[in-house]
């Protein structure tokens, strides 16, 4: 008789652990499939974004490779891809859960300083997903002899994590409402860096954290009034504090810090 019970007993349990591998195998794919529906359904982009996407009298916009490249129209490209008058580039990363296009007003502003944007798409628009993205549109235009590299919030992160290593020389960095990875240390590198955040960033009392990961002369600069989203043009984010100015405005200041970083970093570069 006892065997017969421990039988039965061996025969519930084994049901029960079916039973509980079929209930998490379950939440697994649901968990999958909710993963990926929200990956795919990214904030923005606005109606200003998708207008700075069409090309007019001062900067080139064109769809090639999957980036969006920006370039100023005195640089004269024949076939996106294959030349450029522009010397100097910029490989722009998005934030995370951000349509890339959301960052169109602010490349195509760099852009008409004089300078090649290459905005890169991520793959579920998360660079943690590929953070050496940028070698691509920079092997794509071997005559840029000055490239920078420029991210906002997790693509920041991640495009500070490929810079440590990457394997082609890069000469700028630009953080924008971001911070290096934990155990990415650049103090010692010579290249160019500059950390950009807005005072009402959500995150804003975190951010200089990263001075003890990039070189001591590194210039950080605050925008008095700018949040976090604002870099972008993707609405509102959860978690951000109320901007005091326009999004024109702080992307208007986030140009000019970018753009002085790349002008140091093409002269530091010069033979």
């Amino acid at each position: 008789m006892p065997e017969e019970g421990v039988t039965v007993s061996r025969r519930a349990i084994s049901r029960f652990l079916q039973w509980a591998g079929l209930a998490l195998g379950a939440l697994g794919v649901i968990a999958v499939v909710g993963f990926l529906v929200w990956a795919m359904n990214p904030l923005g982009p606005s109606e200003r974004a998708i207008a700075a996407l069409k090309s007019d009298a001062s900067v080139r916009v064109t769809e090639w490779e999957g980036w969006y490249l920006f370039e100023p129209t005195w640089s004269d490209v024949m076939q996106p891809g294959t030349s450029t008058q522009a010397t100097i580039g910029l490989v722009f990363y998005p934030g995370g859960h951000v349509d890339v296009r959301s960052y169109s007003p602010l490349c195509r502003a760099i852009a008409a300083q004089g300078f090649l944007v290459a905005l890169q798409p991520m793959p579920l628009s998360l660079a943690v997903f590929r953070p050496d993205a940028g070698k691509d549109p920079i092997s794509a235009y071997p005559d840029v002899k000055t490239w920078g590299v420029a991210g906002h919030s997790l693509g920041g992160a991640m495009a500070a994590q490929w810079f440590s290593g990457a394997t082609i020389k890069l000469d700028g960095l630009a953080l924008l409402g971001a911070y290096p990875p934990s155990g990415v240390d650049l103090t010692g590198s010579e290249a160019e860096f500059v950390s950009v955040y807005g005072s009402n960033d959500g995150a804003a009392d975190s951010l200089p954290r990263a001075k003890a990961q990039l070189p001591p002369d590194t210039p950080f600069v605050v925008i008095e009034g700018g949040n976090h989203g604002q870099i972008g043009d993707y609405g509102p984010q959860p978690g951000d504090g109320v901007a005091t100015i326009s999004a024109e405005e702080e992307q208007r200041q986030v140009t000019e810090a970018v753009v002085a970083m790349l002008r140091r970093a093409a002269a530091n570069a010069s033979p």
